[in-house]
């Protein structure tokens, strides 16, 4: 399932999306409904229980255990109306917006093993999508930032309180992330299996693919042991390959309190430990393949050139 590039998808994808998000936002039709913290979300059975099994059998006529049966009401009281509007989202769309149109975070080069340079700049929030055309950039050049690594824009707006106010509104690299582990919670709780996958691969594009923050990606694991707690989840796996994979800038950036910071109620610290063990020790069978296939190489070589004469 690869993630939602808007500049390439089928056009009549992206318009049947639009007609679903549409009739998602409008509530119209709608024969069931969710709540959630004070929040009503008017919503579709046909759309929602073939996608979930535990929605179907709680809202499944005759069952009287369930009062949602009857109401056709489901409260959701384990997670946040964002949270439960991206899953909605998705069960419409196949797409869920993690929060990345409106954050200021630094894509890595895809030719270069070096990361970019953070860049700063300032979004008109909510107005610039993931695949627009032209964002809403001050000098209007257009383009995304991964496109622009040494780009240095003028703020829009004179007023510095403004600004900040703005820049408080958008999400750095460890908020979408978080957000990201609280959609695959969710798609676990009602047994979305296909929402799980899309939170993972966002999930490890994100780790792959754009700077991040050393010392808030800790917060991150310590928050996915925590919301969750099941021994195997491939969004976890995916963070801790990615933790072993950075675990010297790790180091640098915790020092001497790394154990403490890797400390706590969940096994963060083993598995990590698991996981270097695990790179290391395939280090050295690609260390010894390589000087293997070396020594074949060379063998090789004198052979060819020993039936000339020259050995």
């Amino acid at each position: 399932m690869a993630l939602c590039d808007e500049t390439s998808q089928d056009p009549h994808k992206k318009a049947l999306q639009e007609s679903m998000k549409t009739l998602l936002e409008s509530g119209l039709y709608a024969d069931m409904r969710f709540t959630c913290e004070g929040r009503d979300f008017p919503t579709h059975r046909a759309f929602v229980c073939p996608r979930s099994p535990v929605i179907q059998r709680m809202l499944q006529e005759g069952q009287g255990q369930f009062v949602e049966a009857n109401a056709r009401v489901v409260p959701v009281n384990e997670f946040t109306a964002t949270t439960l509007e991206r899953m909605l989202q998705y069960l419409y769309t196949t797409d869920y917006d993690d929060g990345r149109s409106n954050a200021i975070i630094a894509r890595k080069f895809a030719e270069h093993e070096e990361e970019m340079p953070i860049i700063i700049a300032e979004v008109d929030v909510g107005r610039w999508d993931v695949g627009e055309d032209h964002p809403p950039f001050s000098n209007g050049s257009g383009g995304s930032p991964s496109e622009l690594p040494n780009f240095t824009i003028e703020p829009q707006s004179p007023d510095v309180g403004e600004r900040s106010k703005e820049f408080e509104e958008m999400v750095g690299i460890v908020e979408i992330l978080l957000i990201n582990v609280d959609v695959y919670a969710i798609a676990g709780y009602y047994d979305v299996p296909s929402l799980r996958d899309l939170a993972t691969e966002k999930v490890a594009d994100l780790l792959n693919n754009y700077q991040w923050d050393q010392a808030g990606f800790l917060d991150v694991l310590h928050y996915m042991y925590e919301k969750i707690p099941e021994k195997n989840c491939p969004l976890r796996d995916t963070a801790i390959r990615a933790a072993a994979a950075h675990v010297s800038g790790l180091v640098e950036t915790y020092g001497d309190s790394l154990p403490s910071a890797l400390g706590g109620k969940n096994n963060l610290a083993g598995d990590l430990l698991t996981q270097v063990a695990a790179r290391l020790a395939q280090v050295n069978i690609d260390h010894e393949m390589t000087k293997r296939k070396l020594r074949q190489a060379s063998r090789a070589i004198r052979e060819y050139t020993g039936s000339w004469g020259i050995y």
